[in-house]
C-alpha cells in the first residue's frame, strides 16, 4: 500500500505538471496572439506605406503636369503678344499706307484743279 505522504507528494508532482503545462499553453497562445498582432501591424503599415508612396507619386505628376501647363500657357502668351505686335505693326503700317494715298489723291486732285 502507498503511504500518504508518497500520494500526497505524487499529487503535488502531478499539479505542479500540470500547472507548469497549463502555463505554457497560456504563453504559446500569448505569443501566437502576440506574433498575429506584429503580422497584422506590419501589414497594415505596409499598406499604409503604398498608400502614402503612391499619393506621392500622384501628388509629383500633377505638379509636374501643372508644371508643362505652365510651361505651355507662357509659351502661348508670348507667342499671342508676339502677333499682337506683329498684327500691330501691319495695321499701323496699312493706315500709313492709307494715309499717303489718301494724300496723293488729295494732291493730284489739288494739281488737276490748277490746270
Amino acid at each position: 500500500m502507498i503511504s500518504g505522504e508518497v500520494f500526497s507528494v505524487v499529487h503535488q508532482i502531478t499539479d505542479a505538471l500540470l500547472q507548469v503545462t497549463n502555463q505554457s499553453r497560456d504563453d504559446a497562445v500569448a505569443r501566437e496572439r502576440l506574433l498575429l498582432q506584429q503580422q497584422q501591424i506590419m501589414q497594415r503599415d505596409f499598406v499604409e506605406k503604398e498608400m502614402k508612396e503612391k499619393q506621392i507619386l500622384a501628388d509629383k505628376e500633377i505638379k509636374e503636369k501643372q508644371i508643362l501647363a505652365d510651361k505651355e500657357k507662357k509659351r502661348m502668351d508670348k507667342e499671342l503678344a508676339e502677333k499682337k505686335i506683329l498684327a500691330d505693326r501691319e495695321k499701323k503700317r496699312i493706315e500709313k499706307e492709307v494715309k499717303e494715298k489718301k494724300l496723293l489723291s488729295v494732291e493730284r486732285q489739288s494739281v488737276k484743279r490748277l490746270h
